[in-house]
């Protein structure tokens, strides 16, 4: 049984800046449009820069946040200290257990699809057989291929302070990075993304009930597979494990 999120994967996203004082938050929405940087609240908005750690503070490591943060640290004129923390994976949800592993799994599975065309008619005697540990292996490469380029590109900025370990907000100008430290930021921006929903119904705890980040990590093919839910995580998920052989019911 498989549960799947409805985290929204695109190409073209939404960066939600929220300017945290004292007394009020500021919010404001941009694309990702660099003309519209001056738009939203940044340190010029409020005045002196005060005694902070951090002019810009981003929590998560995804798209929106790696590609906020290099839009901040290479506007040179407002020369801000800008700090990045992920307490999982750099590159978030779509490098690593979205989009970017599933094409590489639907890639593969789409060869099934050819080798049926081509003896349709009997043109072709052509057989074929999928090493389910080697295609793993092969998604994981990929995976950590992409994860590596996006972690030295960031390392290489000069403004940019990387934090690899989980951080909350413990005050209006403050957050706490691992258990001892604490920061202060002018501006903080979250950007956490989702994650899969488990329901509350009896057996979600079962080992054989799985989110869609399991699925696409499975170290054995199973022989069948419902999928709860027909959005389209859950309809791609169904179809590449169709087409490698897999029961799927939805």
């Amino acid at each position: 049984m498989t549960w799947h999120s409805n985290v929204r994967c695109n190409a073209f996203f939404m960066l939600l800046l929220m300017a945290v004082t004292a007394d009020k938050a500021v919010a404001e929405r941009v694309d990702q449009d660099d003309n519209n940087l001056p738009n939203v609240p940044t340190v010029a908005s409020y005045g002196e820069k005060g005694n902070f750690d951090f002019d810009v503070f981003i929590i998560g490591a995804g798209t929106s946040g790696i590609r906020l943060a290099k839009v901040l640290t290479a506007r040179k004129d407002l020369d801000l200290r800008v700090g990045l923390a992920e307490s999982r994976d750099i590159g978030g949800t779509c490098v690593n257990r979205g989009c970017h592993p599933k094409k590489v799994l639907v890639k593969a599975s789409a060869f099934f699809q050819e080798v049926e065309q081509a003896t349709a008619n009997g043109v072709f005697k052509v057989t074929s057989e999928l090493v389910w540990p080697k295609l793993q292996n092969w998604r994981a490469k990929r995976v950590a291929d992409v994860v590596n380029l996006y972690t030295e590109d960031l390392h290489s900025i000069d403004n940019l302070q990387i934090f690899k370990e989980a951080v909350s907000v413990v005050g209006s100008h403050e957050v706490k990075i691992a258990p001892d430290a604490t920061k202060r930021v002018r501006l903080l921006v979250v950007a956490t993304g989702g994650k899969p929903k488990r329901m509350n119904i009896p057996g979600i705890n079962l080992p054989n009930v799985i989110t869609s980040d399991e699925a696409l990590e499975l170290q054995k093919k199973p022989e069948s597979m419902l999928v709860v839910g027909g959005g389209y995580i859950g309809v791609e998920l169904a179809s590449f494990f169709l087409q490698v052989g897999t029961d799927v019911t939805m």
